[in-house]
């Protein structure tokens, strides 16, 4: 169920806090949080303390805003807002999907609540090794994660963003096996991040490889290709430029001639 960070604010030093709004965004949506509200003016009703400012975020799980809030994505941010303001913060469960909604509507009839309609399943040798890989470089969430029969792990569920991605072990009755670590895996898995050059430094701190370096494209991002140390192929991806359809189709032949000459 979806989970919401709650802020009372009251500012001291207005130029270190501004430092801390430019920073904090990235990191929350990293983590697949959103504003609802930043700031915005707000009115007694009732009581005797009105807040000097509000701010209300939304995050998929409890475990995700946990998460967000002890990151080191977010750490440099958090020290700033400490530093420039005096901060009430609360945690709180929201409600679950109404399970009449989910059962009626078309398009999530059949599905569990909170779920990916589209969950990757991303077989390893060392599924365990995966998981630090996708929690430390890419900012995933572990929400669920089981030992096979040897006592390590064997499966986990993790979020992304919004979205998930499952990692397995290999097992003996099932014929899908882990790629081979030459990047030459058939299936590669498009991730968009808040800031692309940074999960490419993490990324290869944490083990990757650079298959093709970054660069900006035609259609308005900013990417790169990485291997991860299971040898699962990654682009990742950051929104660097909005791009009209004209636009696209124009640079898109500018390439192809190029690549013809």
């Amino acid at each position: 169920m979806p989970a919401y960070v709650i802020v009372d604010i009251t500012i001291h030093d207005a130029a270190t806090y501004e430092r801390y709004r430019a920073l904090a965004p990235a990191s929350i949506t990293q983590y697949g949080g959103r504003y609802l509200t930043r700031g915005g003016a707000t009115t007694l009703l009732e009581g005797e303390r009105s807040p000097a400012r509000v701010v209300v975020l939304e995050f998929p799980t409890r475990e995700h805003a946990w998460a967000w809030w002890a990151s080191p994505e977010y750490a440099e941010a958090k020290a700033l807002r400490q530093a420039s303001a005096t901060t009430e913060m609360v945690l709180v469960d929201g409600l679950a999907p109404d399970a009449e909604e989910a059962r009626t509507d078309p398009t999530r009839r059949g599905l569990p609540t909170n779920t990916s309609i589209v969950i990757p399943r991303l077989v390893c040798r060392d599924p365990g090794a995966e998981v630090s890989f996708c929690v430390r470089a890419l900012g995933a969430v572990s929400l669920n994660e089981r030992g096979g029969p040897d006592g390590t792990l064997a499966h986990a569920l993790l979020q992304i963003g919004p979205e998930m991605v499952m990692i397995e072990a290999e097992w003996p009755s099932l014929p899908s096996r882990a790629p081979a670590t030459d990047a030459t895996s058939p299936v590669v898995i498009f991730l968009y991040v808040p800031d692309v050059d940074a999960t490419v430094g993490r990324a290869t701190e944490c083990g990757a490889t650079v298959v093709l370096p970054l660069a900006n494209q035609f259609w308005g991002d900013r990417t790169a290709w990485l291997m991860d140390p299971a040898g699962h192929v990654w682009t990742v991806a950051t929104r660097v430029q909005q791009t009209t359809a004209e636009e696209r189709t124009q640079r898109w032949s500018k390439t192809l001639n190029e690549l013809r000459e």
